[in-house]
């Protein structure tokens, strides 16, 4: 029975690598991939929003800001 527990224990492979054994390429590549769409998908429409928000300057959004129904 022991020789069944000792061939049933399950090892980690040697082939599989951490994140930090990827050549210096590949995280820069997952990097900028990733910054890439958080700067699409949030920093561009949020820009987009604030750019509309003071298109006719500051003083009309302070006003539409403080009005009492805002």
């Amino acid at each position: 029975m022991s020789t069944i527990l000792k061939s049933s224990v399950i090892a980690t492979p040697k082939h599989y690598n951490n994140a930090t054994q990827e050549p210096a390429w590949v995280r820069r590549l997952l990097l900028t991939t990733g910054l890439f769409f958080i700067g699409v998908l949030i920093i561009l429409p949020l820009i987009s929003v604030f750019a509309e928000a003071f298109a006719k300057g500051l003083d009309v959004y302070i006003a539409a800001i403080t009005e009492p129904a805002a």
